[in-house]
């Protein structure tokens, strides 16, 4: 895959999925672009011979403001921990979940 906007990205994470049973294997970029403010969320099939596009989710993001983000394999959901709060993205089959804070 290759993009040629040459725009700068940042706060860039990479993790990788592997299933071996069904031979799954996938990569999770995420990174935040210049100018547009977006932060990308794309999963990729690597699998295949040419890698093939899952899945993407574009959020508005400041270039100005950090933001981190990382993949939880145990639930299969990819937590992004911004200014503004803590957002949950489930990447599995499985259907919504009710996430409570301490206080409740």
């Amino acid at each position: 895959m290759k993009y040629k906007n040459k725009l700068d990205i940042t706060d860039a994470d990479i993790a990788v999925l592997r299933c071996e049973r069904n031979r799954i294997k996938e990569l999770i970029l995420s990174y935040k672009t210049i100018h547009s403010n977006v932060y990308t969320v794309l999963v990729v099939d690597i699998s295949r011979d040419v890698p093939w596009p899952l899945y993407k989710h574009e959020s508005f993001q400041l270039w100005e403001s950090q933001i981190t983000a990382f993949y939880i394999s145990k639930n299969r959901e990819y937590v992004m921990i911004n200014r503004d709060g803590l957002s949950v993205m489930s990447l599995g089959s499985d259907g919504k979940r009710i996430i409570k804070s301490q206080s409740g």
